[in-house]
């Protein structure tokens, strides 16, 4: 039987005056992750009412287009496990997480912003770090996925992207 796998978690307790897709970087939010957060299975999070997964989503664009999966996925998203400590740490994953998706080497990765929506119940029990990462002009998109602008994007898509296309300029 396989282990289920420790991801990152943290209190709800600075996440309450959040909702939605919020840009605006805020430090304490940054703190209570590295300071106050922990290890724990996916399923003991999930029961818990006063935590909080909290996942990693990268944007992946090349010029103003977005790489888009088969499947409309916008938000190419990431477990945070416990390899994964400190903000650099984040900032390397994401990275991994966007050259993993485009096949290419990805440049100008940044913190961009956090999505937190108690309302939606796909996303209710994640607290979701979104990055935006930035590929060469001319990258090739690799097989199952496709370069499209923002208003091209695919509406009925995962409850990630659809929120995270807010990123798209």
């Amino acid at each position: 039987m396989d282990e289920e796998p420790l991801v990152r978690a943290m209190p709800r307790r600075p996440l309450y005056q959040l909702r939605g897709l919020i840009t605006r970087i805020d430090l304490a939010i940054l703190t209570a992750i590295d300071e106050e957060g922990w290890f724990a299975t996916r399923s003991a999070i999930a029961s818990d009412v006063d935590s909080k997964e909290v996942r990693l989503a990268v944007v992946v664009t090349c010029g103003s287009d977005a790489l888009v999966g088969s499947d409309g996925r916008v938000a190419h998203d990431a477990d945070i496990g416990p390899e994964c400590e400190g903000l650099a740490a984040l900032k390397n994953l994401a990275k991994a997480t966007a050259e993993q998706a485009s096949g290419g080497v990805a440049h100008g990765v940044e913190l961009s912003g956090y999505l937190n929506d108690d309302a939606d119940p796909a996303l209710r029990h994640v607290f979701v770090l979104a990055y935006r990462a930035r590929v060469p002009a001319g990258t090739a998109a690799p097989a199952g996925m496709t370069w499209l602008s923002k208003a091209q994007l695919p509406k009925a898509n995962d409850p990630f992207s659809a929120k995270l296309a807010g990123l798209l300029s």
